[in-house]
């Protein structure tokens, strides 16, 4: 391409030296050259800091932060900090791209005079997905469509991943330190600040399905993050969209049903976390039951709605 900006790769890295080469590997050797690539090395006790460096050495487009650990948040912030490209995107560590993951996003992108486009993704486990040739043809939606897209999952969901954003859009936008879920509080604001987005349905992202990482661990007290995430887009959307709070509802909903399930299945014994999320299936049980989600996550939730059963089921699984 001529006249290629500067794109900003920012990849926050922790602990993950198994699958660091293979992810900025991906990056290095990306079909559009004109990138500015940070690594940020969050605390990492293994030997990425060390692989940062190396990286550095070896592509003078390569930045290396290191910082004591913040979380996937603080990484992020960091790299903003100081990134100087024109657009930014964002890899997950553990995560890789096609070779042409930063061209494709930036074709559409500019082909369609847009400041975020979004590509698909494919989960996997083990082995990185083959490369696919696709000549998809790209969709164009309002912010306000967008934004109802990126709550109910489909096309596209609320992941930092697997989009290209004008870096002005983060000019006073950060994510939320030491929050998982951090992504939904976040991704909302940044398409609130455009006029359209673009998404193509090729999957040049690869979403790997990591059995350790935060969102496959065991249920803890700090997935109850979901919920406070729900409460910041729901104090701020109001604002902007005000139509769309029905549609934030209808997700918290959803991930209160979701969620409480889990916590079941892992024997949680937090008895208030389980009431609080019941509390919220409660408050959310008639936008759920309207939206298009799963019918198995609206019958859970009918149940949990009725406090004989959600009491019974805690006899049942927290021992209490």
């Amino acid at each position: 391409m001529k006249n290629e900006p500067l794109i900003s790769v920012i990849i926050p890295i922790y602990n993950v030296s198994e699958y660091i080469d293979a992810c900025v590997t991906r990056i290095i050797n990306q079909t559009y050259n004109n990138l500015e690539i940070i690594l940020v090395d969050d605390g990492s006790n293994d030997d990425c800091p060390k692989k940062c460096d190396k990286y550095a050495s070896l592509d003078k487009r390569v930045r290396v932060i290191h910082k004591s650990n913040g979380g996937l948040s603080d990484a992020r912030n960091a790299a903003i900090d100081i990134c100087t490209g024109d657009y930014i995107t964002f890899v997950d560590s553990d995560d890789s791209v096609s070779f042409d993951y930063v061209e494709t996003l930036y074709r559409v992108l500019h082909q369609n005079d847009c400041e975020i486009s979004i590509c698909n993704y494919q989960a996997f486990s083990s082995e990185i997905p083959a490369e696919r040739i696709s000549i998809d043809q790209p969709s164009i939606y309002s912010s306000k469509d967008a934004i109802i897209a990126l709550l109910a999952g489909d096309p596209f969901t609320t992941s930092a991943w697997g989009k290209l954003y004008a870096r002005r859009l983060f000019s006073d936008i950060r994510y939320p330190k030491g929050m998982i879920y951090e992504d939904l509080p976040t991704t909302w604001k940044a398409v609130s600040k455009v006029r359209k987005v673009v998404y193509t349905p090729s999957i040049k992202y690869y979403y790997r399905q990591n059995p350790t990482s935060i969102t496959n661990s065991s249920f803890t007290s700090k997935k109850l993050d979901v919920i406070k995430a729900h409460e910041l887009v729901l104090q701020e959307i109001k604002d902007v969209f005000p139509e769309l709070v029905v549609n934030v509802r209808e997700r918290l909903g959803c991930y209160a049903s979701t969620h409480l399930f889990y916590a079941f299945n892992s024997s949680f014994q937090n008895r208030g976390a389980l009431k609080e999320m019941q509390n919220h299936i409660k408050k959310n049980i008639r936008p759920l039951l309207n939206s298009r989600f799963p019918a198995k996550i609206k019958l859970f939730a009918i149940c949990m709605n009725v406090d004989f059963i959600f009491n019974a089921v805690c006899r049942l699984k927290c021992h209490q």
